[in-house]
């Protein structure tokens, strides 16, 4: 699989899953890194982050989740796949060139926030697999959370409930 993408609720431990993969050569990309850098040009959200950490942040103070969550639902209003442009090095529209995406993807990627149905369609169309982690006790972090991963389908589903090496052994199974 030369691309990869990761979808469960927060906390389920995609980035621990996308570690994983990095330590085998896979670049990280994520959906929500030009919603983060939006997201820091509100003084509120980025004294949040910087005094507590993104995530203890998003955590303990549901504005900064929220924010996300307003700036990447507004902009898919204007653009419905314009997160997706970002990641995948594709043309972006002229209100959105300030936003700095990534190239073209090269080599070996996983993406390791997949919340939304077009985001897998995406991924699928590159070659690529959706991975659904799930963890006894976690759900979603809110609404729109719920509403856009039930609506994606994996290819795999992987369960987190054991150790990080139990889940990388299980990475690896793939």
């Amino acid at each position: 699989m030369s691309i990869i993408g990761i979808c469960g609720y927060a906390r389920a431990g995609k980035d621990t899953l996308a570690a994983y993969f990095v330590s085998k050569g896979y670049e990280k990309r994520c959906f929500a890194d030009g919603v983060r850098q939006v997201a820091r040009a509100d003084l509120h959200w980025r004294m949040l982050v910087d005094t507590y950490g993104y995530e203890d942040a998003k955590d303990k103070h549901p504005y900064v989740r929220q924010k996300l969550v307003e700036i990447g639902q507004s902009a898919r209003e204007v653009c419905p796949d314009i997160w997706i442009r970002l990641v995948f090095g594709d043309p972006v529209p002229e209100q959105f060139k300030d936003i700095g995406g990534r190239g073209a993807i090269s080599g070996p990627t996983v993406i390791s926030d997949v919340r939304n149905a077009n985001e897998a369609d995406r991924i699928r169309a590159a070659g690529g697999k959706i991975i659904m982690i799930v963890r006894r006790g976690v759900g979603p972090a809110n609404d729109t959370e719920a509403e856009t991963i039930a609506k994606v389908v994996p290819d795999i589903i992987l369960e987190n409930n054991g150790t990080i090496d139990e889940l990388w052994a299980a990475a690896a199974a793939i």
